[in-house]
């Protein structure tokens, strides 16, 4: 193996053309290279977590955002390895670290730390002059005040015009009293009924919604988020890739397969003989839905 071969992979010589992918919790070098790791302590361990703070301690996001995050980082990855295989007639190993990925998410936060050698703080909930989390008169909305030009049409969708007539720097001075009005405002009605109000006046605001509410809004419906499968346990509804190819979703085909129910197809198609797989089936070497 040379040099430039990582741990464990195969010998280039064999195939100097073939692109393969390496996933792991930490790279496959470096003081970490032999931990494991999952989502939630990938979380932990990369700083991901720190800069989620509230409450009673570091939270972990509520779904295993680095997993799919890394899956989608090393297909990015391993199409441009394909690219560059088609002008230099070379293949690539393409190593993927769970931690790389949570490290690059948060990236400014990153490049601070990695620059000061201070990491910024955790963010709260509101990060400036209007921007962020609101109460309602039954939840929460998100207002993204970003700009001066977002200040004014949040003022303005809100029923508070008088405020949007400042100019930037009196909108700075009185932000406080600003945000005061505009929190009282929010909690007068429902998350929906401002949703509603951002919406009509094209205010980059909403509503803070529960998966099924979001499902009941039609959007994912329109997008062909979904379909249905077929499985032991009945029909399931699933998502599909996430995105639409000239205006079609790439949907499953099937549903999730039983364990060992392609058994004997996929070593038929490897050349193996029906008396060779039986063979297997009955010494357990592989298992069958059959069997």
């Amino acid at each position: 193996m040379g040099h430039d071969e990582p741990r464990g992979a195969p010998q280039r010589h064999e195939n100097p053309k073939i692109i393969y992918a390496s996933i792991s919790a930490f790279g496959r070098n470096g003081p970490h290279a032999d931990r494991p790791g999952f989502d939630d302590v990938i979380q932990a361990t990369s700083g991901y977590m720190s800069l989620n703070e509230r409450g009673d301690g570091p939270l972990r996001t509520g779904g295993p955002v680095l997993d799919y995050a890394t899956g989608m980082h090393a297909a990015s990855a391993i199409l441009a390895a394909v690219v560059m295989r088609g002008r230099t007639g070379t293949g690539h190993h393409v190593d993927v670290a769970m931690q790389d990925v949570a490290m690059l998410l948060v990236n400014r936060h990153t490049h601070i730390a990695a620059t000061t050698g201070t990491p910024p703080p955790p963010a709260g909930n509101r990060d400036g002059i209007l921007l962020g989390r609101y109460e309602s008169a039954d939840g929460y909305v998100m207002l993204a005040g970003y700009r001066p030009r977002h200040w004014r049409a949040i003022c303005r969708s809100v029923g508070l015009g008088d405020y949007a007539e400042l100019n930037s720097a009196e909108f700075v001075k009185r932000s406080a009293e600003i945000n005061t009005a505009v929190a009282a405002r929010l909690r007068e009605y429902p998350s929906a009924h401002w949703d509603n109000v951002f919406h009509l006046a094209g205010v980059v605001a909403g509503g803070v919604r529960t998966l099924d509410e979001v499902i009941d809004t039609g959007q994912p419906e329109a997008r062909q988020l979904f379909s249905d499968v077929e499985s032991p346990s009945g029909t399931t509804r699933v998502t599909n890739n996430g995105y639409l190819m000239d205006g079609e979703p790439f949907a499953p085909a099937e549903g999730p397969p039983l364990l060992g129910q392609h058994s004997e197809e996929v070593l038929a198609e490897l050349g193996y003989t029906s008396t060779e797989i039986k063979h297997f089936v009955a010494a357990g070497t592989v298992g069958s839905r059959s069997s």
